[in-house]
């Protein structure tokens, strides 16, 4: 009999791991935690699947609007974040998420800015090397014979994208 539109439909999730195996060791102590119950433990493991996946599988299923799905990536990252804190307290950690640059395209800048300088300031760098760098911008030649700032957006154009940085 096939399912009326009123019933849920369920999935089984099923996984077998070697109880010596990171996955095994891992299921193990969600599992038989005397510290929560078996139940506790396999939600507990749910929750940090979901934390990282659930915003793909619904952006994948595509019924939901994009502002739909930003907060369900919001609630993501905010889920990862706390799980993350939770480690770096518990095994006495330097912030793992201070190692990370807070603003990835204004690293890059600033790396791309410096390397540019650096090359500019090369006496041996031929004129017509020099003459590529600068291209298309006649305010870059006046900054960099000044030892200013190199304009890195025309420089680099769309590179620095939001869009176009893979996190």
């Amino acid at each position: 009999m096939a399912p009326t539109t009123n019933e849920h439909q369920r999935i089984q999730f099923a996984f077998n791991a070697y109880l010596d195996s990171m996955v095994g060791v891992t299921f193990n102590y969600l599992i038989k935690n005397s510290r929560f119950p078996s139940r506790a433990g396999k939600h507990k493991g749910i929750d940090a699947m979901m934390a990282f996946w659930k915003p793909f599988a619904y952006q994948e299923q595509g019924n939901l609007s994009e502002e739909e799905l930003r907060a369900i990536a919001i609630e993501s990252v905010e889920m990862l974040t706390r799980q993350i804190n939770l480690i770096d307290a518990v095994f006495d950690l330097e912030s793992s998420q201070a190692k990370a640059p807070t603003n990835l395209k204004q690293e890059i800048r600033e790396a791309i800015s410096e390397a540019i300088q650096t090359l500019l300031a090369k006496p041996e760098l031929s004129v017509s090397a020099q003459a590529a760098l600068l291209a298309d911008n006649p305010n870059r030649d006046r900054a960099a014979s000044e030892g200013g700032d190199v304009d890195e957006d025309s420089l680099l154009g769309n590179l620095l994208d939001d869009a176009t940085i893979a996190a």
